[in-house]
């Protein structure tokens, strides 16, 4: 479903992604666009 990450060797466990998450409440969502635009989004959650 997703492409396979480019800098592979610097992914994160699962189980150390949810730890990040579930420790912060906020947090910015970047990523690059099919066409090559970077975006960002800040995120607020709890």
């Amino acid at each position: 479903m997703f492409r396979k990450m480019r800098r592979f060797k610097q992914e994160l466990p699962q189980n150390e992604i949810e730890r990040i998450l579930l420790k912060n409440t906020s947090g910015v969502l970047s990523v690059i666009d099919e066409n090559g635009y970077p975006y960002s989004v800040p995120l607020s959650y709890d």
